[in-house]
């Protein structure tokens, strides 16, 4: 029995040498007339199909370029309306940059001013970027705030569109300190998304620093039309006023001769004496010249 259990005990295999592995796969390839070299069968295709792949893209690219820049624009005009005060022209009309990730539009009814809209951007969000769009009163009141664009997870993040989370803003006053409660604020965050809400109060306190900073409204206010007296508007195209003109606007180009002021006085006096003694010589001989009498008609001493 132990000669038979002696037989049946499997030998130990032998642990894998990476050394020694190296060295026949490349004797191997020396015996072989080394590395093949690589066909341009199995190159070019590959190469081929990505550069049409480039092209695609780039052609794709440029016919969607000014269409998704359009639609952009469109949102961005549908926000200012929900979150500015009422106002009759178009805001993005008055487009003034505050800073890189901040911009302001002031929205006028008639000639007055109405309020300010603002659009502001941070990369705090839970997926980097993130930007809003909120309203300030006359008042210096939060209007209104809504999200303009993010890419926060879908049920998570992107409840801060959501009336419970987003209308906590309206009607506070104006200034950049809003805080979540976690950072010692009065903003209840969004369960499950504390760095959204985060996000969306420092989105609002990046855009109202850059608002303070410019000076207010005042910096984004269109400036006023000039009136006259009678209250109409001016226009200085019209009413400007002709300058006199100089004797240097006047003067002569260079290169153009100009005759003296005594030559041309003298030629001036000289030319009607000629003519009036012209005349007078004219005058005398019309008076002392007798008319011949015609052919065959007597006179009077024959």
């Amino acid at each position: 029995m132990p000669e038979q259990e002696k037989q049946q005990t499997p030998a130990p295999e032998p642990e894998f040498d990476f050394d020694v592995a190296q060295q026949e796969i490349g004797a191997a390839l020396a015996e072989g007339g080394g590395a093949q070299a690589i066909s341009p069968t199995i190159v070019i295709p590959p190469v081929v199909i990505a550069a049409v792949m480039g092209l695609l893209l780039a052609l794709v690219y440029g016919v969607t370029k000014e269409p998704i820049a359009e639609s952009k624009r469109l949102d961005k005009q549908q926000k200012l309306a929900q979150v500015m005060p009422g106002f009759d022209n178009d805001p993005l009309t008055t487009e003034v940059e505050l800073s890189d990730t901040v911009l302001g539009y002031a929205g006028m009814s008639g000639a007055d001013l109405s309020g300010i809209g603002m659009t502001s951007s941070v990369n705090t969000g839970y997926s980097g970027y993130f930007s809003i769009v909120f309203g300030i009163t006359k008042d210096n009141t939060i209007e209104r705030v809504r999200i303009l664009e993010s890419f926060e997870t879908p049920g998570l993040g992107s409840k801060a569109s959501e009336p419970f989370f987003i209308d906590q803003f309206e009607g506070r006053p104006a200034e950049p300190n809003f805080k979540v409660a976690k950072d010692n604020g009065d903003i209840d965050a969004i369960t499950g998304a504390t760095i959204t809400s985060r996000a969306v109060c420092d989105a609002l306190n990046a855009g109202l620093e850059a608002y303070q900073a410019a000076g207010g409204a005042a910096a984004l206010a269109p400036a006023a039309p000039e009136t006259t007296a009678e209250g109409k508007l001016v226009n200085p195209l019209l009413e400007k006023e002709a300058e006199p003109v100089t004797e240097a606007e006047t003067a002569a180009p260079a290169g153009t001769v100009v005759e003296t002021t005594d030559q041309s006085a003298g030629e001036t006096d000289a030319e009607p004496a000629d003519v009036t003694e012209d005349t007078e010589e004219s005058e005398d001989t019309a008076e002392t010249a007798e008319p011949e009498p015609p052919a065959g008609e007597e006179t009077d001493g024959q």
